[in-house]
């Protein structure tokens, strides 16, 4: 026979001790699994900036390259706007559009619509202060690309013709601490030669 008392023992529920160390092993789990999720998303969030970054400065030197390579002559230019060796402007002048159309006579150049590529803010102001790279001439003004931290233009004095590109880009991760200063570079340099296929005149 069972007795009301021992029913009673039987029914006992958790003490206060027991249930605050399911509390605690149960807060620690969530911790962790929290600290997992959120390592996950800044890692993710570094690679998916590193890849933009990488993508910004391919596509900025794409660009220059391309249009350096059909140029007939190139200068680089300093703040002034002078031609010099080593500079973060550059001037390139085509050949002239001899029917405005498609046909380009290699033996002259089109010195009235130069293209230029600088550094500026979002509006493109020659000659302010920011990361956004843009190309200037005869096609219009565009943005080629945002967050490039910068841009040299260098003429190989050994090699004639020959001009060096550097484009530097950089992307701050969305999660980064905002006291920490998340930024890695990604640096692409190529050189490239000019008046390949025109005549010297």
């Amino acid at each position: 026979m069972i007795t009301f008392s021992s029913a009673r023992k039987k029914q006992r529920g958790f003490t206060l001790f027991e249930v605050l160390i399911v509390s605690g092993i149960m807060g620690f789990m969530l911790a962790s699994i929290a600290a997992m999720i959120v390592s996950s998303m800044m890692t993710y969030d570094r690679a998916t900036a590193r890849t933009f970054r990488d993508t910004d400065a391919a596509t900025a030197l794409q660009a220059i390259v391309t249009d350096v390579r059909e140029a007939r002559y190139v200068n680089p230019l300093d703040a002034c706007g002078s031609a010099v060796t080593e500079g973060d402007r550059l001037e390139i002048v085509f050949p002239e559009n001899s029917d405005g159309r498609e046909y380009f006579d290699r033996t002259t150049k089109d010195i009235d619509n130069p293209t230029y590529y600088y550094l500026s803010n979002s509006t493109g102001t020659v000659g302010a202060s920011g990361t956004w790279l843009w190309q200037s001439g005869r096609r219009g003004t565009r943005c080629l690309a945002k967050d490039i931290k910068s841009v040299t233009f260098k003429k190989d004095s050994d090699i004639p013709k020959e001009i060096l590109v550097s484009v530097e880009a950089y992307v701050k991760p969305r999660y980064s601490d905002a006291n920490n200063d998340d930024q890695t570079t990604t640096t692409l340099t190529e050189r490239a030669v000019y008046m390949r296929n025109y005549y010297e005149n």
